[in-house]
């Protein structure tokens, strides 16, 4: 099946300006709507009431250096015009 990319974006950051960014897409998670664009072109985005969530931590072992990764992907699935569908509730990671 076809996979369509509809923004991608890559970005160095410092911790503050990351915890600035995830504090945004936390308020707007919460409120069900989010735009998200680079200025060039914005995409809106509805989400459900759940949503599929995987987090993975690994490390990419090289010969002159190791890089650790951390992934949180959201997922959730949409009817042909993109609107948001259910998802039914599992559990998942705690943070400490």
């Amino acid at each position: 099946m076809p996979t369509n990319v509809l923004i991608k974006s890559k970005a160095v950051m410092s911790r503050d300006e990351l915890a600035d960014l995830l504090e945004s897409f936390a308020t707007k998670i919460r409120t069900g709507q989010m735009t998200l664009g680079d200025g060039a072109a914005d995409l809106d985005i509805a989400l459900p009431e759940t949503l599929r969530v995987e987090t993975e931590v690994k490390d990419s072992v090289k010969p002159t250096r190791t890089t650790r990764e951390l992934e949180i992907e959201i997922e959730w699935r949409v009817d042909a015009e993109g609107n948001p569908t259910g998802e039914q509730r599992t559990g998942g990671l705690t943070i400490a």
